[in-house]
């Protein structure tokens, strides 16, 4: 199979839970953030390292992809793990297509508080969002669509909230992404905590796409009044809440609130 991994890994020692799970014989390249203890222990066991630099997924993602030499490429983040079976089906599919998405599976724990609403709000923001959207982890792509992308994969301009840049640098362009429920990455259980500072990056991310003039404002009226009709047809739709659906009511609103801060924080800089 002609496909290599690229794994982006910033401190986390999961990178390897995620190794051990590839079932196929392909080039494994971790895009690292500097860190020497971790980049010796990951030599050790025969990986490429490329090391990236803090803070920008989209440095990271091109670092990794500069170093693939085989024809296609699947993008995981260090706190996921394959499932058996799919980086075959993803070769298969970038066979007939220049991008294939996996499908990620949130875990949860129930020693990790919120990760329940958390892993459930992912899979409806995320996993069931139809047309599927080319957004890492759990991308693979074609080493050939850099030219028909403007030139490059990920805009390193954008630190965060990446995918909906490059999603819509695909759509803009009338890319084919296709996509196999059958493909599953797993994704680790996420903290509370981390899903908060993940939101608020994307809400810094997403207003400097804005300054960029990548895509409208939050402001603008027709976003706004987009935004208003579909709050309203969800209310209706949801009916009466039940207290079970309190966390992830709860943990949809501290969503919004970490990614509007970080929103207007990065306008008023």
């Amino acid at each position: 199979m002609d496909l290599s991994l690229v794994i982006i890994c910033c401190d986390d020692l999961h990178v390897f839970v995620t190794i051990d799970s590839v079932d196929v014989d392909v080039p494994i390249i971790v895009s690292l953030v500097p860190n020497a203890d971790l980049e010796a222990r990951l030599r050790a066991r025969g990986v490429d390292v490329r090391l990236s630099i803090r803070g920008n997924y989209s440095t990271s993602a091109n670092r990794g992809l500069a170093a693939v030499k085989s024809s296609c490429a699947f993008i995981v983040d260090s706190d996921c793990k394959l499932e058996p079976g799919c980086l075959s089906l993803i070769g298969q599919l970038l066979e007939e297509a220049p991008l294939a998405r996996a499908r990620v599976h949130y875990e949860y724990a129930p020693y990790i508080p919120f990760s329940t609403s958390i892993a459930q709000m992912r899979n409806q923001m995320v996993t069931e969002r139809f047309p599927v959207r080319a957004y890492t982890p759990g991308l693979g792509l074609r080493m050939d669509l850099a030219p028909a992308l403007g030139g490059f994969f990920f805009d390193e301009r954008v630190f965060w909230a990446v995918g909906s840049e490059f999603s819509r640098r695909v759509y803009q362009r009338g890319i084919k992404v296709v996509y196999s429920p059958d493909a599953v990455i797993t994704h680790a259980p996420i903290p509370l905590g981390h899903e908060l500072r993940s939101a608020y990056k994307l809400g810094m991310g997403t207003r400097v796409q804005v300054e960029l003039g990548l895509r409208p404002g939050y402001e603008s009226p027709n976003w706004l009044v987009k935004r208003f009709r579909n709050w309203v047809k969800a209310g209706f739709s949801r009916g009466v809440q039940s207290e079970r659906d309190l966390p992830l009511r709860f943990t949809y609103w501290a969503w919004t609130v970490a990614f509007y801060i970080g929103y207007y924080r990065t306008s008023f800089r």
